[in-house]
């Protein structure tokens, strides 16, 4: 009777048995054929497998991790009856030719060992595993050292003197050239600089063209939990554009500005100190400051990513009754089509607020400018990108002059090397 009781549970253990030794022949034959297995023998001749799943079979290997787990296995054909890592024995339901295990670490300093000592009944086998931190090196992005933006854009609008009156549009159409070389001096410093020209096709129009320049210097500290950066730069605007420069100043501009990121979120502060040349008109002194803050998130949504920003700014440009301070708010929504297409679309209302009445105008001014534009890119290669953009502006004022609604359509190339 008893050994009838004893029967069933014999015969699992025996079909155990058999099944922890294929397991261990097959992984033994595929450590041999793929990549030179380590094979551990006792003091009397019993083999033993002793495998770590970021090491494999190799004895060193490499973590960009400080601290996290590590998997030890053990296999072999005779009974494993304990098993202990760095002297610490490790917990087993029962004696078994198979044992699976997870060990935690920690890396204070290089690296880390892990001292594997296992008992059969033939032997004692060790094996040291070492494991090296290993900075993670972020790949070399495109803007390390010396980069190149070159934007080649084409433009028409259906009413550039941005007036209410039908018969007093006019089309026009323009070229646009932009530069953006940069050189990154190290991690922290960064110099670049912006240079857009405006040519329009007719020269009766050449007032409206912008001769924009910008020199800056960028510098950032990158900590664990946030990154800042620090800017310091100067702009020069002027119109009609004659050779590389312009002929009309508009005004020239010195800032300095601040931004701190801190996860999917960005804030913003400049301050811009404008020099305007001095106008005919007594009250206007040609002097002023325009003081901009910003807030913005980042989020993601599969192949869609879109960026809300809410920005406030205050300006004091052209006298008393320039003063103006405006808010805006700003949704870009990027969606991945292929890895080459993408649709642009672009939202944005402002509304900017004029702080004393002006006599010429009868009221303090109160205008909102509302746009849209929707576009589609094209990667033909990674530095060169084609895109088509369709954009709508609809200003409502309760000054009647400075109500008025445009269209623009414009095709772009943009080079990167």
């Amino acid at each position: 009777m008893g050994s009838k009781g004893r029967g069933p549970t014999h015969f699992l253990r025996f079909l155990s048995s058999i099944y922890n030794r294929a397991v261990f022949a097959g992984f033994l034959l595929g450590l041999f054929t793929f990549g030179g297995a380590e094979v551990s023998r006792a003091q009397t001749g019993g083999e033993l497998i002793i495998f770590s799943d970021l090491h494999g079979t190799k004895s060193t290997a490499k973590t960009e991790k400080r601290t996290g787990q590590i998997r030890l296995q053990v296999s072999g054909f005779e009974t494993i009856t304990k098993v202990a890592v760095n002297k610490v024995p490790q917990k087993m339901a029962e004696p078994s030719s198979f044992v699976d295990f997870v060990v935690p670490f920690e890396i204070t300093g290089e690296q880390t060992h892990f001292l594997i000592e296992v008992q059969t009944a033939q032997g004692k086998v060790q094996k040291d595993f070492t494991l090296v931190f290993a900075k993670k090196v972020e790949p070399k992005k495109l803007g390390s050292g010396f980069q190149g933006v070159v934007i080649l854009a084409g433009e028409t609008t259906d009413n550039l003197t941005a007036t209410k009156v039908k018969k007093n549009k006019v089309k026009a159409k323009k070229t646009v050239l932009t530069l953006v070389p940069s050189y990154r001096y190290n991690e922290a410093f960064k110099f670049s600089g912006v240079f857009l020209r405006e040519k329009y096709s007719k020269a009766k129009n050449d007032p409206f063209g912008i001769v924009y320049s910008q020199l800056k210097v960028d510098y950032e500290l990158k900590f664990d939990w946030a990154n800042l950066k620090f800017e310091l730069g100067a702009n020069d605007i002027k119109t009609q554009l004659k050779g590389l420069s312009g002929k009309t100043q508009i005004e020239k501009d010195g800032f300095f500005g601040v931004a701190v990121s801190l996860g999917q979120w960005d804030f913003k502060a400049k301050y811009t100190k404008i020099k305007q040349p001095v106008p005919k008109v007594a009250t206007y002194h040609g002097s002023g400051g325009n003081l901009t803050g910003s807030l913005a998130t980042k989020m993601k949504f599969g192949p869609l990513v879109q960026t809300y920003t809410a920005e406030s700014q205050k300006i004091d440009a052209l006298g008393k009754y320039q003063d103006r301070s405006s808010n805006q708010l700003r949704v870009n929504s990027n969606y991945d089509l292929t890895k080459q297409f993408q649709l642009q679309l672009k939202l944005s209302a402002k509304k900017t607020t004029y702080a004393i009445l002006d006599p010429l105008k009868s009221v303090a001014e109160a205008s909102t400018m509302s746009s849209g534009s929707l576009g589609l890119s094209y990667r033909f290669m990674p530095t060169l990108i084609f895109t088509a953009t369709g954009k709508a502006q609809k200003q409502t004022s309760n000054v009647t002059a400075k109500v008025y609604s445009s269209n623009h359509a414009n095709l772009s190339a943009m080079m990167i090397f």
